[in-house]
């Protein structure tokens, strides 16, 4: 029996396990779909008197009319202008949200171009700061529509307050897409927690498996050459890592459809292609330390969140400190992250964030494949 048809029947023999794993993601992103879903036109229309607070960089008449707008419906706090007290209102429930309108800001809308964003910092306890955040960019995105109209700016900042009022058809389909841009987003954001382990966890224990003197003897007795078993071994890691994912990405587009196929929905399937590789390496690494089965699963996950934990998964990004985000710069994770966050709604795409987040994460499962060889090498030679 080939390495590659060795690599499958064990795989079918834990089959009960990956199942569970796979059953316990997949009924969580199902939960979320009908949370995001459950976010109804209504509430985002009718959300008022939450507390916010808004630095205003630009001092624009624009960025002056917005700020008028919000404060008809929500409680404008004034807070001490510093980071950490951002952190301390949003922490303690101060504020819901804390927006900041950079420099540059009005003539990035005014353009078209989009790459001054403004942004933000949201309590992550309750929904509403990401709701008054949806409001804050529906007002800007119908805003560039009255603009691109040639309308003038004074009378497209009337024209959106009045359109806003009037909940015409067109925002409540813009406001359907943004629900939607973030149950993508939060699928897709714990997915580093997932599939890695659980590429992780079944092909190390293939490795084990294939690693018993008994078994390990019967293979290198067969007259099959080192390299082909090799090659035979990493093509069957791979064909598994791209089931796992392909089943992640199928389950995306079962939960969020046509989305998926839109440009930014595809970005983030491929945005995840490179977990499978940090996976197979991490199993790869890992059995060569440990020879117990049952102290796998403990420690692929263990490693994988000490990777998950400084790249702004379970916590945003804008809530962390600049010398945790200058640790998570040296995890995989924190790449992937930078992509994900990219895709949010109110985001710009930068295909240079992409290639190089693909890269950088390819080039750490490369790096984890190349120190586990060495060890593998003087084991044997031992």
């Amino acid at each position: 029996m080939s390495t590659f048809a060795k690599f499958w029947l064990i795989i079918k023999s834990y089959k009960l396990p990956i199942l569970i794993q796979f059953g316990v993601f997949i009924a969580f992103a199902v939960a979320l779909a009908f949370f995001m879903n459950s976010i109804t036109d209504d509430e985002f229309q009718t959300l008022t008197d939450v507390n916010i607070a808004i630095f205003d960089r630009d001092q624009t008449s624009l960025t002056q009319d917005f700020i008028t707008f919000m404060s008809e419906t929500h409680n404008i706090i004034e807070i001490e202008d510093d980071p950490e007290e951002w952190l301390d209102g949003v922490s303690w429930g101060a504020v819901a949200l804390v927006l900041e309108l950079p420099i540059g800001f009005t003539d990035s809308l005014l353009s078209g171009t989009g790459d001054v964003p403004m942004s933000y910092i949201a309590d992550t306890s309750s929904m509403n700061g990401f709701l008054v955040r949806g409001q804050a960019e529906r007002y800007f995105n119908i805003l560039s529509m009255y603009i691109a109209g040639s309308f003038d700016l004074a009378e497209a900042s009337t024209l959106v307050a009045q359109s806003l009022d009037s909940g015409i058809e067109v925002e409540l389909i813009r406001r359907e897409n943004e629900v939607d841009l973030m149950g993508t987003y939060m699928f897709y954001r714990f997915l580093p927690m997932v599939l890695p382990t659980i590429v992780g966890v079944a092909t190390g224990g293939v490795f084990l498996a294939l690693s018993k003197d008994d078994v390990r003897r019967r293979i290198e007795s067969a007259p099959v050459s080192y390299k082909r078993r090799t090659m035979e071994r990493i093509l069957a890691c791979i064909s598994f890592g791209l089931l796992a994912w392909a089943v992640f990405a199928g389950v995306s587009i079962i939960l969020y459809g046509g989305l998926m196929f839109e440009t930014w929905g595809l970005i983030r399937m491929l945005n995840a292609l490179p977990l499978i590789f940090i996976g197979i390496a991490l199993a790869f690494v890992v059995t060569l330390l440990i020879k117990k089965r049952d102290m796998l699963f403990t420690t692929v996950f263990s490693i994988v969140m000490v990777f998950v934990l400084p790249a702004g998964i379970t916590i945003d990004m804008d809530m962390m400190g600049e010398q945790v985000l200058a640790i998570g710069r040296f995890t995989p994770f924190y790449w992937y992250t930078r992509v994900n966050e990219m895709l949010t709604p109110g985001g710009y795409l930068d295909w240079t964030l992409l290639f190089q987040s693909i890269i950088i994460q390819i080039a750490f499962a490369s790096a984890m494949l190349a120190v586990g060889m060495v060890f593998s090498k003087e084991r044997r030679q031992t």
